[in-house]
C-alpha cells in the first residue's frame, strides 16, 4: 500500500499535476551519505567531511523541490 498523496496539486478545473518521482535517486544517495556518518567516530576529520557531504546532499534536495514549486507555480500563473 502507497501512503501520502496521490497528486500534488488539482486545480478548479480538475486538471492534476502528479507527484515528482525524481527524488528518489537524491534519496538513496543521502542515505548513504548518513550510514557512512553513523559509522565515523564523531569528531574526526573524516566525520566533519561527511556531516559537510549530507548537508549538501540535504540542500540539493531542498533545492530541486523549491524549483518544482516555482515552475508548478509559473506555469500555473502563465495560463492565467
Amino acid at each position: 500500500m502507497i501512503w501520502g498523496l496521490k497528486e500534488f496539486l488539482v486545480t478548479s478545473e480538475g486538471e492534476s499535476v502528479p507527484i515528482p518521482h525524481k527524488y528518489r535517486k537524491s534519496q538513496q544517495r543521502l542515505k548513504t551519505l548518513q550510514k557512512r556518518l553513523s559509522r565515523n567516530k564523531k569528531g574526526s576529520k573524516r566525520w566533519l567531511k561527511t556531516v559537510k557531504a549530507v548537508a549538501k546532499q540535504h540542500k540539493k534536495m531542498a533545492d530541486k523541490r523549491k524549483d518544482f514549486h516555482f515552475k508548478t507555480a509559473n506555469e500555473l500563473l502563465s495560463l492565467i
